[in-house]
């Protein structure tokens, strides 16, 4: 059995996130690491696939956060909410856990444009070539979305160079 991670990009600086999680604390904890001065990264110690937490997160800042899973190993996914509002998502493997119909895949596209309307200094050339559904699309070889990746196309680990994009790198100790 692989890793099930939950994670938490917030378009707010590290102060501000930890003292809404003092009032508010996460079932089974989190910890929460600064990206740039005015984002944060949440990782939450209990995956549960659930993001209601955080569009609850998000509606309670008033700000963009993207939501963010790997599951088993075998995926990652996101969702993308403004205030609470989902605006956006995306899943490397749509039909994971059962066959789906076009509409639903494409339901899983992502859309750069939206998140980079919303996510300040991204640029969507930045991030277009993480958006590939794998279950329909398998890597060929091993190669990079990007360059300066880490991490190779169909490794779930790609969340990780994703997370740099944003501004939020994931803690590498």
């Amino acid at each position: 059995m692989g890793h099930f991670i939950d994670l938490a990009a917030v378009l707010k600086p590290q102060h501000e996130v930890e003292t809404y999680f003092e009032r508010v604390p996460a079932d089974g904890g989190s910890s929460c690491f600064p990206g740039l001065p005015d984002r944060t990264l949440v990782n939450f110690h209990k995956a549960t696939g659930d993001f209601s937490r955080i569009a609850e997160l998000s509606a309670a800042l008033g700000c963009p956060v993207v939501a963010l899973h790997i599951h088993d190993e075998d995926l990652w996914m996101y969702e993308f909410y403004v205030a609470g509002e989902l605006k956006d998502r995306f899943n490397t493997y749509p039909s994971y856990w059962q066959p789906i119909t076009q509409p639903e895949r494409d339901s899983w596209k992502g859309d750069v444009a939206v998140l980079a309307s919303h996510w300040t200094g991204l640029d969507p050339a930045a991030i277009d070539r993480y958006l590939i559904h794998q279950d329909t699309t398998p890597p060929s070889g091993h190669s990079k979305s990007y360059p300066d990746d880490e991490f190779e196309i169909g490794d779930c680990w790609q969340i990780c160079d994703f997370l740099r994009k944003l501004g939020t790198p994931y803690p590498s100790d």
